[in-house]
């Protein structure tokens, strides 16, 4: 700077100049930029967070830039560069703010899948959602740690489900809360088990076996059991009966698949023995009977439908000597008929000769016939 001093009195005063040297120091450029409000994880940088104002035109810079996306946190710092348009007059400037990033609430949404009764509340999961998770996030944030349980154990259709202790975890899961998990319901159905009714037999007139069946080893869990009894389709004749369930079972918590049988009433063996008989020779034949040794209760043969046929080889003419007596065609619906074979005797007749009453007779007459008659037998 110079400065020229012209005197008033320039007759005794003479002109003078002076130049010094001063330093002008360049405006301070000034930011105007307030903290901006939360805003939640999955929300870009915008211009209502990076809005910082100078005090003179200029070009502003901010860090991170525009569109960043932040990670969950707070007290997260957003900085500001500025440069002066009149840089000749004006200085750059910077300025930090500091911004809270929430983070984003998300739902978990669980299906379950049905099982078969096993005995505990345990629930089985099927899927798991996150509602509310970025897509480019799905990879690294799950639902975790928790437990889902029956009311109870028991078998039923659309049972209530209820869970405890579900977190988030994976690599992005701090940026998100979780507010809420929705559980929904499934079905337990009864275990399927195979009762196999085994085959019984008895012999007409017995009483009924106990009706057993085979059940495959562990098909009922620890602390289950079965209940009630086999039955059969009623009657006591010989014959095949079907074996039923009738009132079996194992609770609600089984489904029974029941594989049948028969009880056979087998037919009970009755023993028809001829009686033994005798006669004398060219006597008639006697009336051939037989003894029952078998019969059920009070029956007697009249249960037989068709009686017992008797014969014998021998005739009212057949000599002395032992026949054979012969069942045969007995039939009865509910007996095993077999024979013992009895014997006919035929005895010799005792034979009483009488001669005809004797004329007198000299020795010296001439040869004359006897005449006699026999009691039984031959001719005489």
């Amino acid at each position: 700077m110079k400065v020229d001093f012209v005197p008033t009195d320039a007759a005794n005063y003479a002109s003078i100049s002076k130049t010094v040297t001063i330093n002008v120091a360049k405006a301070t450029s000034v930011i105007t930029w307030a903290n901006p409000a939360a805003i939640t994880y999955g929300t870009a940088l915008t211009a209502s967070q990076l809005n910082a104002a100078a005090n003179v035109p200029g070009t502003l810079t901010y860090t991170p830039v525009l569109n960043t996306l932040l990670n969950a946190g707070v007290n997260q710092s957003l900085k500001v560069d500025f440069v002066p348009a009149d840089a000749a007059n004006y200085t750059t400037a910077s300025k930090i703010v500091s911004l809270d990033v929430n983070r984003r609430p998300v739902n978990g949404n669980i299906i379950f899948a049905n099982k078969i009764y096993d005995g505990n509340n345990s629930a089985m999961v099927a899927s798991i959602a996150l509602n509310g998770v970025l897509a480019a996030d799905l990879a690294d944030v799950v639902l975790t740690g928790f437990t889902a349980t029956f009311a109870d154990k028991n078998a039923g259709l659309a049972k209530s489900i209820s869970t405890a202790g579900a977190t988030l975890s994976g690599a992005k899961a701090n940026n998100y809360t979780l507010s809420g998990v929705v559980s929904g319901t499934a079905a337990i159905t009864a275990k399927p088990i195979i009762i196999t009714a085994d085959a019984k037999s008895k012999i007409y007139g017995d009483m009924d076996p106990l009706l057993t069946y085979t059940l495959s080893p562990g098909a009922l869990l620890a602390g289950d059991a079965l209940s009630g009894i086999l039955s059969r389709l009623a009657g006591e004749n010989s014959g095949s009966y079907l074996i039923n369930q009738n009132n079996l079972t194992a609770g609600a918590n089984y489904t029974i698949t029941f594989n049948s049988n028969n009880l056979v009433i087998n037919r009970k063996n009755l023993v028809i023995t001829l009686d033994n008989k005798t006669k004398a020779y060219l006597a008639p034949n006697p009336l051939l009977t037989a003894s029952y040794s078998g019969f059920v209760g009070s029956e007697n043969s009249n249960v037989l439908t068709t009686s017992v046929n008797i014969t014998t080889t021998a005739t009212a003419a057949s000599p002395s000597g032992i026949y054979p007596i012969t069942g045969s065609g007995a039939i009865a619906a509910n007996y095993a008929i077999s024979y013992v074979t009895g014997t006919l005797t035929v005895l010799s007749s005792p034979q009483t000769i009488t001669f005809d009453v004797l004329a007198n007779k000299l020795s010296t007459d001439p040869v004359f016939n006897l005449t006699a008659t026999s009691s039984a037998g031959l001719t005489v």
